[in-house]
């Protein structure tokens, strides 16, 4: 029920984002789309920031997500997959991403991509990875996040194909630093990128 429940709250905002901003949509007007109950809301999410949160993370980029546990290839077709389900929700990310105070979406959202990819150094190494590793991976889930919404803001005829393999790199190339395991980079070509952007967006 309660999973029905999220997936429920989450359509009907996706739907409202579509017809106002997102700053204007309160928890009234989503309860009132969906037929959920207030009591239903909150058993599920904190407030109107947690439901874009999850809505961002796991009807637009995780679905994808296992994809990009693997190869670099599977990295690669799991990014650009997650890039193109931005596209298709471009208002609702830019949106989102915009969104400021406390339970920013944004700050949940490079979280979640700093646990994920730190899981994943775990899975590689057999350890937890130490300070400099970590802050490396900080740095690298700022990056990609900002360089997937500078690229949606303004992609300059760059493709969704391009952003992926430039972020691929970047990845493959940053594990490969911090593993001391030039292999890990597989079919990487273009480490590096003018279109990696470590810097906040605005």
């Amino acid at each position: 029920m309660a999973g029905h429940a999220k997936e429920e709250l989450s359509k009907a905002l996706l739907k409202l984002s579509n017809e106002m901003p997102l700053e204007k949509i309160g928890v009234n007007d989503v309860l009132k789309e969906s037929s959920i109950s207030r009591h239903t809301f909150y058993a599920s999410f904190r407030d109107i920031y947690d439901l874009i949160t999850y809505t961002f993370i796991n009807r637009i980029i995780d679905t994808s997500w296992d994809m990009l546990r693997t190869s670099y290839d599977d990295y690669y077709h799991g990014m650009l997959t997650s890039l193109k389900k931005m596209e298709r929700h471009k208002k609702f990310c830019l949106e989102a991403y915009i969104l400021h105070g406390q339970n920013a979406p944004i700050d949940y959202i490079v979280q979640h991509s700093i646990e994920a990819e730190s899981q994943d150094l775990v899975n590689l190494t057999g350890k937890q990875p130490e300070e400099l590793p970590l802050h490396i991976l900080r740095l690298y889930a700022h990056g990609c996040v900002n360089t997937k919404m500078h690229w949606l803001k303004d992609p300059q005829g760059t493709t969704a194909e391009s952003v992926a393999r430039q972020i691929t790199d970047a990845r493959f190339a940053l594990f490969a630093g911090i593993i001391n395991d030039d292999a890990i980079i597989h079919h990487s070509k273009s480490v590096g990128s003018d279109l990696f952007v470590a810097v906040p967006f605005s």
